[in-house]
């Protein structure tokens, strides 16, 4: 070993056997050298971000959470990874996070990793499996988290409406806001998927929209779409009304039919008290 070595500092020891081990990309050492007290800071953590193997970061998360010894201590790292990933297109690298305890349900959705799911270059497949591992966690404590529906009516992922409203997001909510957005954007598509999937209300978004200078687009664009876009979905109170006035407008038309077949003729007798006229 070469003298200069040996006066070195632990620090420095730790510091360049961190990029010894990142440049073979030895998982194994990585862990070594993080159990000995290294914690990668600026461009050492740029490096292992850039650089790292799937099985190099996988083994910097899983050391990093058992040393902070809690899982949300790391969510802002973790996240920043996940971000910088779907940014990058470096979605091997993304998958590897996923795979991990980083928590999601934590964090502001402007800079959360959520959004730039919708907006990477990810096909659609990838992007709503990424999005159900991320929200696999909860929502609640992520600030503006209704903005998930948004997104996923912008981006007309319609599973990905469907993942939103089941995750607790109502559809209709603040006076029909995303059936107004959605025609806005001039989506016939989603706002059909709205009001037939999801119940949301044609009309009062109209009536909203018209009385909105801001929304008279919406409004035309609302008006303009087919009748059928009116339309409820089906329930089984309303599925029964229609069976009983069906069996009504059936029995109606049978009884008519028989009376035209068997017209009865009707002869007016005299009143015994009536005068006989010559």
């Amino acid at each position: 070993m070469k003298l200069p070595f040996i006066f070195q500092s632990e620090a420095r020891k730790l510091k360049t056997a961190f990029y010894e081990a990142l440049q073979k990309q030895d998982a194994a050492w990585m862990g070594r050298i993080l159990d000995g007290g290294f914690e990668p800071r600026g461009e050492a953590c740029v490096a292992l971000r850039n650089q790292g193997s799937p099985e190099v970061l996988k083994m910097y998360i899983q050391k990093r959470i058992r040393h902070l010894n809690k899982v949300s201590a790391l969510y802002s790292e973790g996240q920043g990874m996940a971000r910088d990933f779907l940014e990058s297109g470096q979605y091997d690298r993304l998958e590897t996070i996923l795979e991990t305890e980083i928590n999601f349900n934590q964090g502001d959705y402007s800079w959360h990793p959520i959004a730039h799911v919708f907006s990477c270059a990810a096909d659609k497949q990838k992007k709503l499996q990424w999005l159900e591992k991320m929200t696999a966690g909860g929502i609640d404590r992520i600030d503006g988290r209704d903005r998930i529906l948004r997104s996923a009516i912008y981006y007309n992922l319609p599973e990905a409406v469907d993942l939103a409203v089941r995750l607790g997001i109502p559809p209709y909510a603040e006076d029909e806001k995303y059936l107004r957005l959605a025609a806005e954007w001039q989506n016939k598509e989603m706002c059909l998927y709205l009001v037939e999937k999801h119940g949301a209300d044609i009309e009062r978004a109209k009536y909203v929209a018209r009385s909105e200078p801001n929304d008279l687009k919406a409004y035309v664009f609302l008006s303009e779409l087919s009748p059928d876009a009116q339309k409820k979905p089906a329930t089984l109170d309303s599925l029964s009304e229609e069976i009983t006035a069906l069996r009504r407008t059936v029995e109606e038309l049978t009884q008519l039919v028989k009376q035209q077949q068997n017209p009865v003729v009707r002869l007016d007798k005299p009143s015994p008290n009536a005068k006989l006229t010559p």
